[in-house]
């Protein structure tokens, strides 16, 4: 995830298949499919800089700065977003306001990445581009079919009792579970929701979790992944998540270990900016 790649609107065209399609070469595979390199490097395609005249001057970066913030155009973009790909430009708009462009970052690279290979999902069709890429040569119209996260509602929790209450008594006991482990493990953590997903946190993030079809998703960051991949071979696992089969118990020594890793590594780096100050 680049900043660069952050458009005015709040689109992260990390997300976008053309510019996806432009990274991975698809053309060469036998695609035919529109190259971009992002609404800000490659201006004559962003949504709303012909029609913005403070977007068009380079008068405002992002459009939470206009006084008309959010404006009828804005609306009538993140409403077809919301609609058909599973994405918000006014949450990101207002994601990035609140936390900075850091913060947000860092979320998108949790929420889109990939949990088979690490690469970015396509917010435009819920595919991979690196490991679906047959997928979309079978049907080049393909549109977020499939196995879909579970937590991709138009609905916003305010409590992880909320998330977990929303999902069949079986996942309910699977989440109970994977969230007391966690809390036994961080209990000095603080529990909230970020981006709609489940997240403890504790000098910044330390884990999050959601519910899929088929499996829970833990998201331990790149840092949590690294020191445990050997305990996490016989689990689907990429950068920064691991897929733990429905139908199998939850690891929970294994979670808890992570968890009190992932706090370690919180400490020594809230202790690092301490000092630097």
């Amino acid at each position: 995830m680049e900043e660069e790649l952050i458009a005015p609107c709040g689109m992260n065209c990390s997300l976008c298949i053309s510019y996806q399609a432009m990274k991975e070469e698809i053309n060469k595979k036998g695609f035919k499919k529109t190259y971009c390199p992002g609404c800000l490097p490659q201006g004559k395609h962003c949504a709303l800089k012909k029609s913005c005249g403070l977007i068009g001057k380079g008068q405002i970066r992002f459009c939470f700065q206009c006084e008309d913030f959010p404006c009828s155009r804005l609306k009538a973009l993140d409403k077809r977003y919301r609609t058909k790909y599973h994405m918000s430009m006014q949450e990101n708009l207002e994601s990035i306001k609140d936390k900075g462009l850091e913060k947000f970052l860092e979320a998108e690279k949790v929420k889109w990445t990939c949990p088979v290979c690490g690469h970015i999902i396509c917010c435009h069709n819920g595919l991979c581009l690196h490991c679906d890429l047959e997928k979309l040569r079978q049907n080049k119209q393909y549109r977020w079919e499939g196995e879909e996260s579970m937590d991709k509602k138009a609905i916003k929790f305010e409590s992880i009792d909320e998330y977990i209450n929303q999902f069949p008594n079986e996942i309910q006991e699977k989440l109970t579970q994977l969230r007391e482990t966690i809390q036994s493990a961080a209990p000095q953590a603080q529990e909230k929701i970020s981006y709609q997903m489940p997240t403890f946190y504790f000098h910044g993030n330390l884990v999050h979790f959601a519910a899929y079809k088929n499996h829970i998703g833990f998201y331990p960051t790149p840092a949590g992944i690294e020191k445990f991949h050997k305990q996490l071979t016989a689990y689907k696992h990429a950068k920064g998540s691991i897929q733990f089969p429905m139908d199998e118990p939850l690891p929970l020594d294994l979670i808890a270990e992570m968890v009190r890793a992932r706090i370690v590594e919180n400490e020594r780096k809230a202790s690092y900016k301490k000092n630097k100050e």
